[in-house]
């Protein structure tokens, strides 16, 4: 719904002859062409009286006067329901023919100012330039590379605890990817993920990483360590796969039960993406496999919306929890968030858990589980073994009744 109401707001903004089309998840491209007749100019561009202007600078200052006027379409609220939605946006743009004189290379310069756009900082628009084709050369190396990469069998999984913050007894994993590179050592998911979504090369990881999950859940089982799985799920994996058939097939050549599987999707996912999205997540959850909704609290989601999904956990943001004891208006979210849950039926697990007193806090306000570097880092499979043999993590002290209702004294 939130797309469509972009959608029709860029729309608006367009002249019939101007095209746009939804590229995916949340980009959109924009054609341009033509002169700039019938269309003002940028306040910032007018020229005086009789000034002549040479063609490619007339391109500039229609394609900057079409940017400004996107982007100011999109500072907007967006009305949905009863809540209102604050959007920002990136643009990237490209001149043909002073860039490129091909689609494909135009879409490509675009993508590359769009980038360095988001660089930036959103809510701006950034013309292709030259030194963002090193960038994009980067970019199209490192995509080379991560082919090689699966090829070599170069990546592997490090698996974080998820803890029972009421016994510290650890009770899952979440499994992280990680690529050991012979030239670069151990990169970590935030170098590489970027480009393998950008391009398409998320879905042969994605299932690489969603089978040795499960053979390694496998193996531990058959040796009495009985924890759950978590497996993050990239929204561009849905739009090519039937995700519903291929989690059963993987689970199901591993010997696995479905509920031992809990799959994560982002809140901004599933809020922006309500048709096919939603259908396979629903059908995962029909098939009887844990779903939880990841970074909490940074999307968009209404909790009206939230209680119609079949959602099963709730994973709240780490930077909420980072301002847990020092930002009232962060405590009061993370409470809010605990109580909906639980009239829910809706398990919440904390991220990013650092210090006990974060985690007394959270223990208190009634959060099932949690996960951060209080507890452990990500780490090989025989460190979480080792981790699961040893006693619990010990609990803090009870610091006030369980589920209270008032906020700690914050620390200024």
């Amino acid at each position: 719904a939130l797309l469509r109401l972009v959608a029709t707001r860029l729309r608006a903004v367009l002249r019939d002859e101007d095209l746009i089309a939804r590229q995916g998840g949340d980009e959109f491209l924009v054609l341009v062409t033509g002169s700039d007749r019938g269309r003002e100019a940028s306040p910032s561009r007018r020229r005086g009286p009789g000034a002549r202007q040479d063609p490619g600078e007339a391109i500039v200052h229609q394609a900057t006067a079409v940017a400004e006027k996107l982007l100011e379409a999109l500072r907007q609220p967006f009305r949905l329901g009863e809540m209102d939605f604050y959007l920002r946006a990136s643009i990237g743009i490209s001149v043909f023919p002073d860039h490129a004189d091909s689609v494909d290379t135009m879409l490509q310069f675009a993508d590359a100012a769009m980038y360095r756009a988001k660089a930036l900082g959103t809510g701006g628009y950034r013309f292709y330039t030259a030194d963002l084709s090193e960038r994009q050369h980067q970019r199209l190396k490192l995509e080379r590379r991560l082919h090689k990469a699966l090829e070599r069998k170069e990546f592997l999984l490090h698996y974080q605890p998820l803890v029972d913050l009421s016994s510290g007894r650890m009770i899952g994993v979440e499994a992280l990817i990680r690529w050991q590179d012979p030239l670069d050592g151990l990169i970590a998911p935030a170098d590489f993920l970027a480009v393998a979504e950008a391009s398409g090369m998320i879905n042969p990881v994605g299932e690489w990483v969603l089978g040795e999950a499960c053979r390694q859940l496998a193996d531990w089982r058959r040796r009495g360590i009985g924890l759950k799985m978590a497996i993050n799920l990239s929204v561009r994996q849905f739009w090519h796969v039937d995700m519903t058939a291929l989690v059963e097939r993987v689970a199901a050549e591993a010997g696995i039960p479905f509920d031992a599987l809990e799959l994560e999707v982002t809140e901004s996912a599933m809020m922006l993406e309500e048709g096919a999205l939603e259908q396979q997540v629903r059908a995962l959850a029909k098939a009887g496999f844990s779903i939880s909704l990841d970074d909490f609290g940074t999307g968009y989601s209404s909790l009206s919306r939230l209680s119609e999904l079949p959602i099963h956990v709730l994973k709240i943001d780490k930077s909420f929890i980072d301002g847990l004891l020092v930002d009232p208006q962060r405590w009061a979210i993370v409470d809010t968030v605990v109580r909906f849950a639980r009239h829910l039926g809706i398990q919440c697990l904390a991220e990013g858990i650092e210090t006990a007193e974060q985690w007394a806090e959270l223990r208190r306000l009634g959060c099932h589980a949690g996960q951060g570097y209080l507890f452990c880092r990500p780490c090989p499979a025989v460190e979480v073994e080792a981790a699961y043999a040893a006693p619990p993590w010990k609990a803090p002290p009870w610091s006030h009744p369980p589920a209270s209702s008032q906020p700690p004294e914050i620390v200024s």
